[in-house]
């Protein structure tokens, strides 16, 4: 991780994220629900990982270095735990391999997914990237310090 530039991690693993999900509806539609499932838990993990990481690292250092008055930091962790709500809810979907029901019940996700990477990369963009390089050392630490899954209170 160290290697790679802020802005390149988060829209990298933000569009790997949608990708993801659009390749486990496709498993699902042809009723491949074992590579479906495996897909899903792949993007519960990684996404699990990346969310901590936000929440637990890059949005606190913002919060602390750069203003936000209008709290976007607080908005884009509620969006974090709407995520999490929709994950719960599809996982106990994906259980029943019905594809009509898993649709329904992909669509808000993916949807909610597209539109917080779309919102948080335009607020970290907007706070700026300088502080970030400035204490990347710092943050690459923090980062890499984090034991997947042990913070948060995911149901799957």
């Amino acid at each position: 991780m160290s290697e790679k530039s802020t802005d390149n991690w988060l829209v990298h693993d933000h569009r790997r994220f949608e990708e993801t999900v659009k390749q486990c509806e496709l498993a699902a539609g042809a009723e491949d629900w074992k590579a479906a499932v495996q897909l899903f838990n792949s993007v519960i993990d990684d996404l699990k990982l990346h969310i901590q990481m936000e929440d637990e690292v890059i949005y606190p250092f913002f919060k602390q270095e750069v203003a936000d008055p209008d709290d976007d930091i607080g908005d884009l962790m509620y969006e974090h735990d709407n995520l999490e709500r929709l994950l719960n809810d599809l996982a106990k979907v994906i259980k029943n391999r019905n594809f009509d029901h898993f649709e329904t019940s992909l669509e808000p996700l993916y949807e909610a997914m597209v539109e917080h990477n779309a919102h948080e990369e335009e607020v970290l963009k907007r706070m700026g990237d300088e502080p970030l390089l400035t204490n990347r050392d710092k943050i690459v630490q923090q980062l890499e310090s984090i034991k997947p899954g042990v913070s948060r209170n995911w149901e799957f």
